[in-house]
């Protein structure tokens, strides 16, 4: 079965959906290398916003090699500088011009790749060919001597009409027939991801596509699940009823602080706000102390300052309807890098138990996934667990 995101991927400039400006500083980047003061280009931005393929767009359209490197397959300095120094000034094949592609430099830790990134950062100033790093966070402290000798560009998210407009023509061309608010909603929920989009849409196109085939991927049941549980926080202290749903259904701890972040203001005033966010104030520093020290068993704090903290703060009784916003730019950098980092755990797991390489895993593999996700025994047998199975539909 092919892969739509193989199929539909750009094979030239015109081709690539979102904004020009960026495009066309890393074609000029690429194509006048020479001219350019920095050795390297980092492209960063949110998860399907077409850094990787803008990248081989560009090669393609130029007649150029790419040498893909991914972080995850090298981990120390001696490798860095085996690789990527030996295929700085190899000639490539025909003589063609070459650009080497380091993928998802995020995928360097702190610890394990200790040396990783000083090495490549040595190596930027002596390269013959263009290279291109491209990261969904490149403001992290351990990339600093990187930035500092490279030019940086933002891949932003594309709109939803963007997205829209894009399966809709895939809907076209692979004669389905599905309604354009079918498509409007899996162009919003995936949130500027236009690779999600394009793999959601393809699961689905196994069966007729519909609003009750669209909660198979879990769009509407996890957005309920949020709504119900802000409910309870806001409008009831009923302490055992708020602790059996938020036990019963899953929702991540961290997201849900930032939704009664977001919608507080719009139930409590005076004095129940203040007392709200001391809570949650209280349980970002348990969640911190997880984080950083793995700690877990403060997440029992971080998960009663955060839903009954807030609902024992109210002073009197809820009683009008309010409509609950999303959070908006936190949460999608949140989503982002949470989202990301489960794909990069299941994608480890089936590389070591397939004996595949991780960048085949995380790009080729991973999307067959969802269409298997309901085969659990399968899925155990690769050592992927409850909740990232979970996060396969997500």
């Amino acid at each position: 079965m092919n892969m739509w995101t193989n199929k539909y991927s750009p094979k030239n400039l015109k081709e690539i959906i979102g904004d020009r400006p960026p495009l066309l500083k890393l074609q000029d980047f690429i194509l006048n290398y020479p001219k350019h003061k920095k050795g390297a280009m980092i492209v960063y931005g949110p998860p399907g916003t077409g850094k990787t393929c803008s990248v081989y767009a560009i090669a393609s359209e130029n007649n150029l090699n790419v040498l893909e490197l991914n972080s995850s397959d090298f981990r120390n300095k001696k490798k860095i500088l085996e690789i990527v120094g030996d295929s700085m000034n190899q000639s490539s094949l025909f003589n063609k011009g070459r650009i080497i592609l380091i993928d998802d430099m995020d995928g360097f830790s702190g610890t394990r790749d200790r040396g990783a990134t000083q090495a490549i950062a040595s190596l930027l100033e002596k390269s013959s060919f263009p290279i291109i790093l491209t990261s969904n966070d490149p403001w992290n402290k351990k990339f600093s001597k990187l930035r500092l000798k490279s030019l940086i560009v933002e891949f932003k998210s594309l709109s939803y009409v963007e997205i829209f407009n894009f399966i809709k023509k895939i809907c076209k061309y692979e004669h389905i027939p599905v309604e354009d608010k079918i498509l409007k909603k899996i162009a919003i929920v995936n949130e500027g991801d236009l690779r999600s989009a394009i793999n959601d849409l393809q699961s689905l196109s196994f069966g007729e596509i519909n609003e009750k085939s669209l909660d198979s991927l879990g769009y509407r049941e996890k957005e309920e699940s949020i709504f119900n549980l802000l409910q309870l926080i806001f409008k009831s202290k009923d302490i055992d009823a708020i602790n059996e749903y938020s036990n019963r259904v899953y929702l991540n701890l961290d997201e849900v602080l930032l939704w009664i972040e977001e919608n507080l203001p719009i139930e409590y005033s005076s004095s129940e706000l203040a007392d709200s966010f001391e809570f949650l104030s209280r349980a970002d520093i348990f969640r911190n102390r997880i984080i950083r020290r793995q700690h877990w068993r403060f997440l029992i704090y971080q998960k009663f300052l955060t839903n009954l903290g807030v609902a024992l703060s109210k002073t009197s009784k809820k009683t009008i309807f309010n409509k609950y916003n999303k959070p908006q730019r936190i949460l999608k950098i949140w989503k982002n890098k949470m989202k990301y980092s489960k794909k990069k755990q299941i994608a480890e797991k089936v590389s070591e138990n397939c004996h595949l390489s991780f960048k085949k895993s995380m790009r080729h593999y991973l999307p067959y996934l969802k269409y298997i996700s309901k085969n659990k025994e399968y899925l155990k047998s690769l050592k992927i667990d409850d909740q990232e199975i979970i996060a396969l539909t997500y």
